[in-house]
């Protein structure tokens, strides 16, 4: 679980699925609506971190790194 840097967007990470992609699910925090939700097939992350602007979110683990590009809310 991590806050965008303007506090208006939460990601959360559930890797508890029997499903083989999990996925990583973008929350608006003043509406508390789903905002997009992305593929990620590691079942651990070791760090995640935002860019300034909240635009991009990098996700990593001991094998690489993902880098999203989050749109704003609509």
């Amino acid at each position: 679980i991590r806050w965008s840097p303007t506090d208006t967007r939460l990601f959360i990470y559930n890797a508890d699925t029997p499903d083989p992609v999990r996925y990583i699910d973008i929350w608006d925090g003043a509406t508390g609506m789903l905002i997009n939700r992305l593929p990620h097939e590691a079942a651990i992350i070791e760090d995640a971190a935002w860019s300034p602007d909240g635009m991009y979110l990098a996700v990593a683990n001991s094998n690489h790194v993902t880098l999203w590009s989050v749109p704003p809310s609509e």
